[in-house]
């Protein structure tokens, strides 16, 4: 239990409060150093003019990677906010990592239903309805997430059934599903998630336990029949000066080319972490970002290309600097 002291009583009394749980008690930690070295933010704008584009197929993106710690997440979390903001599209992120996800951590989303809530759902055949139940949205883009369960252990309970009856409903729901794959690359889910992919995100680092990991996993793509030409994108994270290997070698040695590379920078991406803010949206113009924003438009070009000045904004640039 928890004492806290009464302050409008004449007297010193206090009153017992509920115990907190470890995931409660994580988060009210979280929130209270994001609020203590919070920076001023100005308000999320969004970019979306025009009606609504058609869309052309509905897609499913799956982010995966060979270990853990290559940054899946932070791209994942990236790309489902620069979509949603973007786009007039529903977009919809699934943290598939059901015993380690850290999608709410980089969303700000420390609080509200996971997929635990959707267990009992699921075992019975998952509504719409129930679907909807167990999102959580993200109020500066409007994504809607799917949490992972707050307790590693509860990921015992979910297997294929019933990671396919969340997919079957997730897919009915939105027209962009970004999937948030384990950090282990031999987990059963990831290449369940890998056969329902219309496209494949695989997001490595340019060091050698990695790159041979990642080596690995595209073979298994082509025993399994997976088109891996049409659908793979490889995304090259935290490459720098220091790095072994260059793009131009992860790509000779992987035989792919490289959608995106991502630089190491840690000054911006860990403040995005600790803000709570995807880089796509607090450091707009960082290198990071726009190349996040060229991952985003091959997933979906509508609308995603940078506003250009009007006259009248290069108008008064022009006497500004006049």
């Amino acid at each position: 239990m928890v004492v806290s002291r009464l302050s409008d009583s004449p007297a010193p009394a206090f009153e017992l409060l509920p115990e907190e749980t470890p995931e409660e008690t994580a988060g009210a930690d979280i929130r209270l150093l994001r609020r203590v070295a919070a920076p001023e933010v100005l308000p999320f704008r969004q970019n979306r003019r025009g009606p609504a584009p058609e869309v052309i197929a509905q897609q499913v993106v799956v982010v995966c990677g060979p270990k853990g710690g290559v940054g899946k997440t932070f791209v994942a979390c990236n790309l489902a906010a620069a979509l949603a903001e973007r786009s007039k599209l529903e977009v919809g992120l699934l943290d598939l990592d059901l015993a380690g996800g850290d999608a709410g951590l980089f969303l700000d989303l420390l609080e509200g239903p996971s997929l635990q809530d959707l267990l009992p759902s699921l075992k019975e055949g998952l509504s719409q309805e129930h679907l909807q139940g167990g999102l959580v949205i993200h109020r500066p883009t409007g994504a809607r997430v799917l949490l992972s369960p707050a307790r590693p252990e509860l990921s015992e309970a979910f297997g294929l059934d019933e990671y396919q009856a969340l997919l079957t409903a997730a897919r009915r729901e939105f027209q962009i599903l970004i999937v948030d794959t384990p950090g282990a690359a031999d987990n059963d889910l990831t290449y369940e998630a890998l056969e329902t992919a219309t496209l494949i995100l695989l997001v490595t680092t340019p060091d050698t336990a990695s790159l041979r990991r990642c080596k690995v996993m595209i073979d298994l793509m082509k025993r399994l029949s997976l088109p891996v030409n049409e659908r793979l994108r490889v995304i090259l994270n935290l490459a720098g000066p220091a790095a072994r290997v260059t793009p131009a070698g992860v790509q000779a040695f992987l035989g792919l080319k490289l959608l995106a590379v991502i630089g190491e920078d840690r000054k911006a991406i860990d403040a995005s972490l600790f803000e709570g803010i995807p880089v796509v949206l607090s450091h707009r113009q960082h290198p990071a970002s726009l190349s996040l924003m060229k991952v985003a438009n091959e997933v979906c070009p509508i609308f995603l290309e940078p506003a250009r000045p009007n006259r009248l904004a290069r108008a008064l640039a022009v006497r500004r600097r006049g």
